[in-house]
């Protein structure tokens, strides 16, 4: 028996908390009727039998998914801070990151040209201090 299922805000995934006490993430799919499909073939292979608690399917997902992403983040912005002078720092924030590109949010187009300039230096350094984070390209967006 299903337990929950959650979107993911990017739309991309589907998340499932099911009594067996393990999580189904999977990848949206077009057509529905596939991924219906697919649930009923992987519990057909489960033992359903032990109930979960809310408490511990979120636990699994935080631990599993989201603090090695939120571990990352935060060592690619404090690595950010360290490597930009304090002036181009109060102009741009680190807006996200995903498939391997680090977005930048720059309050005007001044600001985001003179990053881009030194935008392979800057993606040069953090992918040496922070390889764990996979960046291989720099996005900056005025906005």
């Amino acid at each position: 028996m299903l337990f929950a299922v959650f979107e993911l805000q990017s739309g991309s995934c589907l998340v499932i908390l099911c009594e067996s006490r393990t999580l189904l993430i999977f990848k949206k799919m077009a057509d529905a009727d596939e991924q219906l499909r697919n649930i009923v073939k992987w519990r057909a292979r489960l033992n359903v039998n032990h109930p979960i608690r809310l408490g511990d399917a979120v636990k699994q997902l935080v631990e599993q998914r989201i603090s090695p992403r939120q571990e990352s983040f935060e060592s690619i912005a404090g690595l950010w801070r360290e490597l930009l002078p304090a002036e181009l720092h109060r102009h741009c924030k680190i807006a996200g990151m995903s498939g391997g590109r680090l977005k930048v949010l720059v309050d005007s187009p001044l600001y985001a040209n003179e990053l881009r300039w030194c935008s392979s230096e800057l993606l040069e350094q953090i992918k040496k201090q922070c390889p764990q984070a996979r960046i291989e390209k720099i996005q900056f967006v005025v906005g």
